[in-house]
């Protein structure tokens, strides 16, 4: 049986502190990767999904692996264009950075600081 952490009575607790809780669980990986979990996951059943490793460069293994699926929004960069969705609406919002400013990471921190991520153990 999986079992998910944060409980659901820690959950509860957390949502006191902040509005992004991670929730998450541990697999054993003697029969899957990442990469194979991923083309499980992602074959009809999400649009869109995604896979972030934590491996680098040199690296073959990663310590982490984070599969997510059904994202509350989504956010596309193209030079000084950035689109953004959110969850449910059908087309991006499109619009370009201004000359002065055309790192599209202050976008993305915008628009990230209306979640309080809370830490968690584990």
């Amino acid at each position: 049986m999986t079992v998910l952490k944060p409980s659901f009575e820690e959950f509860s607790t957390l949502t006191a502190s902040g509005n992004m809780i991670p929730v998450w669980t541990e697999l054993a990986a003697d029969y899957e990767t990442p990469i194979s979990a991923f083309q499980k996951l992602s074959e009809g059943h999400c649009e869109p999904c995604f896979l972030l490793e934590s491996a680098e460069n040199s690296e073959q293994i990663g310590r982490f692996s984070f599969l997510g699926t059904d994202p509350r929004l989504e956010i596309r960069a193209t030079g000084r264009e950035i689109s953004v969705r959110n969850k449910g609406a059908s087309n991006f919002e499109t619009h370009l950075l201004p000359e002065s400013d055309g790192d599209p990471m202050h976008e993305v921190e915008r628009l990230m600081a209306a979640f309080k991520p809370v830490e968690v153990r584990g």
